[in-house]
């Protein structure tokens, strides 16, 4: 189908014809009439004919000219269009980011193509537009032409080392990088860093025409371990975030340059992984006696890690990170596999041991896929009385949270105490509200200093209601006495055990309980 003439194009036709009847007009008159037509008005009549049979043939060379340049000015905000070695994840539905023409990147799918590759990345850059927000201030389109600037220009440097482009969220690319040598990878990161790397791009949008437009790059480098994609992008993202607001002038890698904790975070963190792949964190398991006649009614679960190059690492600090770097769930399921066997083996030797207690972030058994207690019951042919998950009330344990995590274990059968009651957000609403099965009063209302009142409130509170009440802690016969006293009958401590392993837990039930 032909295009439509333009507006211009059918006025030229038209005056065209107009001309052309006037002078076809003269010409008629004159021989049949025998007047004879002026020699000057027939001149200009076929002077102004020809002159717009001559604009009927300049007019489409020029629109064509024209749409030749329009491209070419549209071509420098096109998206781009890259030749990936993961073809096979735009088949699998992902879409195409519409600005720069690039895959969005997406953790599960990217972090599948690399297991399916055997490409571990060596490391992840993380790319932003630093003058996006105010580009986008101005106008969005001039925002939108920065990024895909700025993707042509990425891709064409990236692709010279091999590596993978995606477009992430707001202004950030993504390059995940095959393994380089870390000076080379720097040099990457520093030319996709440079300030005039987009130059020319109309800095009339920004603020201060004189400033190029800039890029900020942030490396994550994963040292040679196995660490998920979505770990060294979130690092990317971090330092590339800090050199924004600090107006870097190079690179920024996530292992230089960050504050102690955040170090300590990614080195802990990677360490942490490997860990739990390996399954290296070790379980010790402290007896819970009866306070009255000395008898064991059951074992707490607790974690220990040592790692083969930073050391011990204190349960409270692997815990934190755990969570810091979204594997709590992880690490509370290898908890929980490695103490169900463990309690599957004891039986199997004639070794009493009632029931196990294990320590568990709330969001873990609300969702049962992520410790899977029901199956871990059927694996391990245990009865779900045996189990009590102990669960923490604190800042991040909203009641409804709270609600759905004893709901879920409930349903199972297993029991659910509140540990570190007395201390931090727990109170005697929560009691009534949630339908655990016990308490755990907190060790600090065991000190000298400690008010006694608090303590007799509360264990007179968990009795009245039906619970168990244990303590932890428990260093001294007067600490016991005083238990006892104002009725609690479960408690833990050095007292009675440190932390045992399996073998020593069995040489301690050979010995007769003489504490009580």
């Amino acid at each position: 189908m032909q295009p439509r003439a333009s507006q211009a194009q059918r006025l030229a036709v038209m005056c065209t014809a107009s001309v052309a009847s006037v002078t076809a007009g003269f010409l008629l008159g004159s021989l049949v009439g025998g007047y004879s037509v002026p020699v000057p008005a027939l001149v200009v009549a076929l002077l102004a004919g020809w002159l717009c049979i001559a604009a009927l043939l300049v007019l489409p060379a020029t629109q064509r000219s024209e749409r030749r340049a329009g491209a070419d000015s549209a071509s420098l905000s096109a998206p781009v269009r890259t030749t990936e070695r993961d073809e096979h994840t735009e088949a699998g539905g992902r879409q195409r980011d519409e600005v720069t023409g690039l895959l969005r990147y997406d953790a599960e799918r990217d972090d599948r193509y690399v297991a399916a590759t055997g490409e571990l990345p060596g490391s992840v850059v993380v790319v932003e537009v630093a003058d996006h927000v105010t580009a986008s201030a101005i106008a969005p389109e001039i925002a939108d032409r920065l990024v895909a600037e700025a993707a042509a220009r990425v891709v064409a440097t990236g692709s010279t080392y091999g590596a993978v482009v995606r477009r992430l969220d707001g202004p950030r690319l993504l390059l995940l990088m095959p393994g380089l040598e870390e000076p080379t990878l720097i040099g990457l990161a520093t030319l996709l860093h440079d300030a005039a790397l987009i130059a020319r791009t109309p800095s009339i949008a920004l603020r201060d025409p004189r400033q190029p437009v800039r890029l900020v790059a942030g490396v994550a480098i994963a040292d040679g371990q196995t660490v998920e994609v979505t770990t060294l992008v979130r690092e990317a993202s971090t330092v590339a975030a800090q050199g924004k607001r600090q107006g870097s002038e190079a690179p920024m890698v996530f292992h230089d340059g960050l504050p102690g904790e955040a170090r300590e975070r990614l080195v802990v963190g990677r360490a942490l992984r490997t860990a739990i792949d390996a399954r290296t964190i070790d379980l010790v398991y402290q007896p819970q006696v009866d306070l009255v006649d000395g008898s064991l009614l059951g074992v707490e679960v607790l974690a220990r890690w040592q790692d083969p190059v930073l050391g011990a690492i204190a349960p409270d600090r692997f815990v934190r990170v755990a969570a810091e770097i979204g594997m709590s769930w992880q690490l509370d399921r290898l908890i929980f596999e490695k103490a169900f066997a463990q309690l599957a083996e004891w039986d199997a030797a004639g070794v009493e041991v009632p029931r196990i207690f294990l320590n568990v972030a709330p969001q873990n058994i609300a969702d049962g896929r992520r410790v899977g207690l029901r199956e871990l019951l059927a694996s391990h042919r245990l009865s779900p009385e045996r189990i009590a998950v102990e669960i923490v009330y604190d800042g991040r344990f909203s009641a409804e949270r709270g609600r759905a995590t004893v709901a879920a274990c409930r349903e199972l059968g297993v029991l659910c105490t509140l540990d570190h009651f007395g201390h931090g957000g727990a109170s005697f609403g929560q009691l009534t509200e949630l339908p655990v099965t016990g308490i755990k009063i907190d060790r600090s209302l065991l000190a000298e200093d400690a008010d006694e009142a608090t303590l007799s409130a509360i264990i007179r509170a968990g009795t009245s209601l039906g619970l168990a009440v244990g303590a932890v802690g428990i260093e001294t016969t007067a600490q016991r006495d005083r238990l006892r006293e104002l009725g609690c009958v479960a408690g833990q401590g050095y007292l009675y055990a440190a932390p045992l392993t399996p073998d020593e837990l069995v040489d301690w039930l050979r010995v007769p309980n003489l504490v009580a």
